[in-house]
Order: structure tokens, then sequence, then C-alpha cells
């Protein structure tokens, strides 16, 4: 199995992203691949320090079947936020005003097209969950599931 062929969804989503950034969630400092950035923080279950500029929005490949008949890739959309309030709505506002701007942006913008595939995201699977809540970051997850049309 070639590695392009299971990078390019988290590419085109990456891209899907960042097209929509400006209009619709212009307070995202960072959009990037998760490559760990939170997991000895949760493993701890406390975030102490974040090397990227937050709000962030990351992409997390959980599953992918890339040369089947109808490729398709389960990815999560990681989304951190930082508050010093001690309001515990507060701390949870950014980020749901976040992954409600990207769902939105989502339903909006189904489908997009990347190095000539087109994508589309499957509205059935279009789900957010509260992943951890700590004094200053909150961490959400946005699912989706993400089908090429060939």
């Amino acid at each position: 199995m070639s590695t392009i062929l299971i990078l390019d969804p988290i590419n085109a989503l990456i891209q899907h992203l960042t097209n929509g950034k400006t209009a619709n969630y212009s307070t995202v400092k960072t959009i990037a691949v998760y490559a760990g950035q939170l997991s000895d923080a949760l493993k701890r279950n406390n975030i102490v320090k974040m090397r990227d500029l937050v709000p962030a929005v990351y992409v997390l490949l959980i599953n992918s079947e890339p040369v089947s008949f109808d490729p398709e890739h389960i990815i999560d959309l990681l989304v951190v936020t930082e508050s010093r309030s001690f309001d515990q709505l507060d701390k949870h506002t950014d980020a749901i005003t976040i992954c409600g701007q990207i769902v939105n942006y989502f339903e909006l913008n189904r489908g997009w097209t990347y190095n000539g595939v087109p994508y589309l995201i499957d509205e059935s699977v279009l789900k957010v969950d509260t992943l951890t809540v700590d004094d200053r970051y909150s961490v959400f997850a946005i699912h989706l599931r993400i089908t090429e049309k060939l």
C-alpha cells in the first residue's frame, strides 16, 4: 500500500479546512496533521504546554480503506482551545464555537476536489465530542467519514 494513498485524504482535508478558515473560523491559528502534540499531556490528564499556537485544529487519521471500491477514510479533527477563565462554561465556549463553525462549513461545503480526486463528507457521521477540559485547555473531537468518489 502506498503512503501517498493514505496521505492524500489527510492533505485534502487540511486544504479544505485552510480554504474555509478565513471566512468561517478565522480565530484558528494552527491547522496541521496530528503528530502527538497532546499524547503526553492527555496521559497525565493535564495539558501542560502546547508547542503550536492555539486555537488549533489537528487532523488525525483513525481508519482508512484507500484501495477499496469506494475508498473511505475515518478522520477526527482535534480542536484545541485555551482559556484562563475560572468559569467552566467560558472554557468550553471557544471550542464549541469553533466546532460549530467547522461543522457549518462542512454542511455547506460537503464536497471538494484535491489533486483531481473528488472527496465527500458523510453528514450522517459528523459528530462532536468533548475529549478533555483542564484548568487551561479544552480538546474536542469532530468525527468525520470522508469518501472518494472515483
